[in-house]
Order: structure tokens, then C-alpha cells, then sequence
């Protein structure tokens, strides 16, 4: 969210309040914070923010097109941008299909 807010702040001229500032340098932080959680899982620090910060600036264009939206344009262009958000996912999850469909690993319980 901090880099479509960004986006919007520099190239649609918009005005963010400083509550929205706030949130803006928290959230930052704590994407770096989170990242680090998959470290011990064999994935960089390096590598877990670059996705994040790759995921972001997707939401930034996704919602800089829906700032373009007309108001009377109804919830058509909230559709087309989620029914094209999923096209680039597509290809992913149909290599890893079952891995979806296996059930979750589950500990045996203790008694």
C-alpha cells in the first residue's frame, strides 16, 4: 500500500493526511520485519523483500488504474482489474496444483 500511495501522491497529485503518512512509515518496517520470518526457511532476507516490494508495486498499478475509473463507472473496473490480476497467477498454481489439493501436514496428537 505505501508504494500506491506514493504513486498516487507523485504522479496523481493526490493528498494523503498524516495519519496516512503514519501508516506509510510503519507499514515499510514491518515488510521488512516480515520478510526476515522466511529467512530460516532457506529463503534471503535480500529476496523476501524484493517479492514484497515486487507485490506492491502490482497493488500500485492495479489501483492507480482504478483511480482513472470514472465514479459512474459501477464495479466494472474493480472486476476486470481482479480478472486480470489472476492471469499472471494462473500459470503458477496449475504448476503446483497438487500441492493444493494434498491435505496439511498434521502432528499426531499427545495424550
Amino acid at each position: 500500500m505505501a508504494l500506491s500511495v506514493l504513486c498516487g501522491v507523485c504522479f496523481l497529485g493526490c493528498r494523503t493526511t498524516p495519519l496516512a503518512w503514519l501508516g506509510i512509515l510503519v507499514e515499510v518496517p514491518a515488510l521488512w520485519l516480515l520478510s526476515g520470518a522466511g529467512a530460516q526457511h532457506g529463503a534471503s532476507t535480500a529476496q523476501a523483500s524484493a517479492d514484497g516490494l515486487l507485490a506492491s508495486l502490482g497493488v500500485a498499478v492495479q489501483h492507480i488504474g482504478l483511480a482513472q475509473a470514472g465514479a459512474g463507472s459501477g464495479v466494472r473496473p474493480v472486476v476486470a482489474g481482479r480478472v486480470a490480476a489472476v492471469f499472471p497467477l494462473l500459470p503458477s498454481a496449475l504448476r503446483h496444483i497438487r500441492r493444493f489439493r494434498r491435505p496439511p501436514n498434521r502432528r499426531p496428537r499427545r495424550s
